[in-house]
């Protein structure tokens, strides 16, 4: 058997866990779709209690709304689910490493593990941006052209984007370690980047939800890529710069 026959017997071999992985994300997708606030309390509990916790804000339940503080005028709804980040993490933790893995009973396990370190890196990262987002309201800097709104959307994008990157990043060192094969190349960030973009933008792009506002589409999509890329190129250049270091 040649190189190339092994290689594509290994390709075949991890079509039903990349078919499983597809499944899932579909699947926490469409409900999602149609989940309101009462379904979703799953993950609009723990984030708001979290946030709630380490940024000292003071959350109720509200049925069919989600959890608010009325203090700040904060909603974590369904719109501040996460889940969109959630199914980005499960993608980014699966599809990124699941091909490390020679056995199904392993890849099986890794899509259970994969499922439960998205929900709770969700639960850390909305909660933070819960924070941000109150935090952010109190500063003196808006006007015509920096709006709230704007800023809200670039802090959203950059701690998704860069808890993305250190996640990816983190589990590799997991392999790493596991395999002790510290001469595999670095990952690349471009996959969790380009798996939160095909979330945030491809999404809305596939339904035309676009057509609501093209304008306001078109904004919103320059100001999430830039934001990704520039977390991007600050992973690489942080990682050269450790990699060229004194040993």
């Amino acid at each position: 058997m040649t190189f190339r026959d092994l290689r594509s017997r290994s390709l075949l071999d991890l079509v039903p866990s990349y078919v499983a992985g597809l499944t899932v994300a579909w699947a926490l997708k469409s409900w999602y779709s149609q989940a309101g606030a009462d379904g979703l309390n799953w993950i609009l509990a723990p984030v708001a209690q979290l946030a709630g916790a380490l940024g000292g804000i003071a959350f109720e339940r509200e049925p069919r709304a989600g959890w608010v503080c009325h203090a700040y005028g904060v909603i974590v709804g369904p719109s501040c689910a996460g889940l969109n980040f959630l199914i980005v993490a499960f993608t980014t933790s699966y599809f990124g490493f699941v091909h490390r893995l020679s056995h199904w009973g392993a890849r099986a396990a890794w899509l259970l593990a994969s499922l439960v370190a998205a929900y709770l890196l969700a639960i850390v990262v909305n909660a933070q941006r819960v924070i941000a987002t109150v935090h952010l309201r109190h500063w003196d800097i808006y006007g015509e052209v920096v709006t709230q709104q704007r800023v809200h959307r670039a802090a959203g994008a950059a701690i998704y984007c860069f808890a993305l990157l250190l996640f990816h990043q983190a589990i590799d060192r997991v392999f790493r370690l596991r395999r002790r094969a510290p001469g595999l190349p670095p990952p690349s960030p471009l996959v969790p980047v380009v798996l939160y973009l095909s979330v945030a933008l491809g999404v809305p792009i596939l339904n035309r939800a676009y057509r609501h506002d093209p304008a306001e589409f078109l904004e919103h999509g320059a100001l999430v890529v830039a934001v990704s890329l520039l977390a991007a190129i600050s992973v690489i250049i942080v990682s050269r710069i450790r990699r060229s270091g004194p040993a």
